[in-house]
């Protein structure tokens, strides 16, 4: 904080308060600290990692805050995302096609679109909060704010703001999918009202099975 503000306002005396202040205070002189750290290595080091030393240290070291950048969910991001606007578009031309038949023929009933909407629209709200997230802690990280210590998360299990999206792109997708199932059923006369339940369903199986998939540390 000092160093910005020093930065900011073009001074020295933040730097020279905390030389003076600070380095010399007790809790920065002590070596108490440094000690009772040394003893816990010791301890989980001899008591509960077997003297494995490395994987004792692996345990007890939080990891860095810095964000690791990984291409595989950076692909299966977008993968997930094209096949959303394919079926997306998909959506709409069985929209126009239907709409044109009834329109020509008068043979079939119209598809119950307004019911499709009212049983869709929560969960849509839901996949739309969780992006949000997502493009909220990519806010966060431009701009230095370390939201892991702010909601207090387990900095050893987070999860990123590309993981987050991809999460909510497949919930995305199995809704436009179901969506889409829902429609073709209404067009067919066939009973269309317990899509939308099979899917609510099945994201509260994803966020909450306890095998260990799609990002279980963070989950639990």
């Amino acid at each position: 904080i000092l160093t910005k503000h020093d930065k900011l306002f073009h001074r020295l005396n933040g730097i020279e308060w905390f030389k003076t202040n600070i380095d010399s205070s007790p809790f920065v002189s002590n070596q108490q600290v440094s000690s009772l750290i040394d003893e816990v290595e010791i301890l989980v080091t001899d008591y509960f990692e077997n003297e494995n030393r490395k994987k004792a240290m692996q345990k007890l070291r939080v990891p860095p805050l810095t964000h690791i950048h990984k291409g595989i969910v950076t692909y299966r991001l977008g993968l997930l995302n094209g096949l959303f606007i394919v079926l997306l578009i998909n959506l709409f031309v069985i929209y126009m096609l239907t709409r044109y038949s009834y329109k020509t023929t008068k043979q079939r009933k119209p598809i119950d679109w307004q019911t499709g909407i009212i049983l869709y629209r929560s969960s849509l709200i839901f996949i739309i909060h969780f992006i949000l997230i997502g493009i909220n802690i990519i806010g966060w990280s431009s701009y230095g704010i370390n939201h892991v210590l702010i909601f207090e998360l387990d900095p050893r299990s987070h999860i990123t703001h590309e993981e987050i999206l991809e999460g909510a792109s497949l919930s995305s997708l199995i809704w436009i999918i179901s969506l889409i199932i829902f429609v073709l059923c209404e067009y067919h006369r066939l009973e269309s009202h317990w899509q939308s339940m099979i899917f609510i369903f099945l994201i509260i199986f994803l966020l909450f099975n306890p095998l260990n998939i799609m990002h279980r540390s963070a989950r639990y």
